[in-house]
């Protein structure tokens, strides 16, 4: 079975010949990428070419707030600062400017974010001002990818995408998201609808033109607990991505998989999480870590077996536990979520930093190893 085949059995909710494997966001067979292009990573890429039944992780312009961005004013400065390189973007609105400052550092797979475009109530006026034109994503190098994905089985085409809470909770300041969501939740849902509108017509491009897809839906986890109380989950996240499913889904010919993304305590929330209609959730942080509130056998007896489980190998264990020590957890997982089949092996995120120790790499290899001898079905 070729990992295509093995990952699509698996997303469908049904049992492959094993359990698949792989460190999610690095797909080795994706040229230009952080991972491919740092030399410490460079012989664990050519371990995960063979070992890994990869996501291939297509790319996508949604433009500048899900707006055509040839219709909008907007400029970027760079400025070089030791091993770091900092950007300021602002965005012309008809009441002034919208700026935010980011930074990337050397060798670190991240971008951080130091102002945010939306800090307090007059930046909210200024965004609302702005008028909206709507915009197609080019899908020209998502189908360049999808043929490397497609070949000799590689692997499975997903979608990371936003949903209207993200939008708006990843533009804001977190601090100022949460509180005006308390002292002003009109305006908050004011906001999310406005990003929702938008979304309804790229989730729709999208889903009418790819297949074989997962769509990861990122966002809900900002309105978990302990971060905001599970009472808004239902109005924030569980009705307007239900409709973002649902457009998925309405292109049943094109066979494209709707993913939940949520990290942290899940336990609360998790039945409004079904009720959007998945085929997939990840990354199911589990107890004993004290980021979860839930061990992994209630999550699956909670969604049913026929809802595929992606996780729930918690980072760090690559990088501090022994060879012995993640071997265990490996095969607790894959018995705990993957009894009947339905469940991928991923970890909750993969390493940002490089160089890549020599223990992370040892337990990487490890990871595999465990995948192999656990995940071979009927599990024993």
């Amino acid at each position: 079975m070729t990992s295509r085949e093995r990952l699509l059995i698996a997303l469908k909710g049904k049992m492959p010949d094993r359990v698949p494997a792989n460190l999610y966001e690095i797909n080795p067979h994706s040229e230009g990428t952080f991972y491919t292009t740092e030399e410490s990573f460079r012989d664990i890429i050519e371990f995960l070419k063979n070992e890994a039944d990869s996501f291939g992780w297509g790319p996508v312009d949604s433009g500048i707030f899900h707006s055509d961005p040839k219709k909008i004013t907007a400029r970027t400065e760079t400025k070089e600062k030791g091993n770091s390189t900092f950007y300021r973007t602002e965005i012309e609105t008809p009441k002034g400017y919208l700026t935010c400052d980011t930074r990337v550092d050397e060798g670190v797979a991240t971008t951080w974010v130091l102002k945010h475009f939306i800090e307090n109530d007059e930046d909210i006026e200024k965004f609302l001002s702005m008028e909206y034109y709507p915009h197609q994503p080019d899908l020209t190098n998502f189908f360049k990818l999808e043929e490397i994905m497609k070949e000799n089985g590689r692997g499975v085409m997903l979608l990371s995408l936003a949903d209207a809470v993200c939008e708006v909770a990843g533009t804001t300041k977190f601090e100022f998201f949460a509180t005006k969501s308390v002292e002003d939740k009109k305006t908050v849902l004011k906001l999310i609808n406005v990003f929702q509108e938008r979304l309804i017509g790229q989730y729709e491009y999208l889903a009418r033109n790819v297949q074989d897809t997962v769509f990861r839906i990122c966002g809900p986890e900002y309105v978990t607990p302990p971060l905001m109380p599970p009472s808004y989950f239902h109005e924030f996240v569980a009705v307007p991505d239900r409709k973002l499913s649902n457009i998925v889904h309405k292109y049943s010919e094109n066979r494209n998989f709707v993913c939940i993304h949520s990290h942290g305590k899940i336990g609360k929330v998790l039945d409004e999480i079904v009720s959007i209609g998945i085929d997939v959730l990840e990354p199911v942080e589990s107890l004993p870590a004290s980021t979860a509130d839930v061990t992994l056998e209630e999550v699956r007896k909670r969604v049913g077996d026929n809802v595929c489980l992606m996780g729930n190998i918690q980072t760090r264990y690559l990088d501090y536990c022994s060879r012995e020590e993640l071997d265990a957890i490996i095969k607790t997982a894959i018995h705990q979520g993957g009894k009947n089949g339905a469940f991928v092996l991923i970890p909750t995120g993969a390493p940002i930093v490089s160089p890549l120790q020599g223990q992370t790499k040892e337990n990487i290899k490890q990871y595999f190893e465990s995948a192999h001898k656990y995940g071979q079905y009927p599990l024993k």
